[in-house]
């Protein structure tokens, strides 16, 4: 497991990671108003089998993210 920068959409479903940064996009104000921000840590629950859907938990809230959002997520691994 490297720390180096991925988007939430290459990570691993159970991979605990921190939000970096979110890439300029349609759906980012949407996003960001959600809490997904810079600094959130996240876990990458599951996907849907196809990959449309990603479903992933916060600290206290769970979300349903397409796959688009999920590719302007930029993540990191945390310990």
């Amino acid at each position: 497991m490297t720390n180096k920068p991925l988007t939430l959409a290459q990570v691993a479903p159970g991979s605990r990671v921190r939000i970096i940064r979110v890439d300029d996009h349609a759906s980012a104000g949407r996003l960001l108003a959600m809490g997904l921000r810079p600094g959130q840590c996240v876990t990458l629950v599951r996907r849907t089998v196809f990959g449309a859907a990603y479903y992933i938990s916060g600290e206290y809230q769970q979300y349903g993210i397409r796959r688009d959002e999920a590719a302007i997520l930029w993540v990191e691994y945390v310990d």
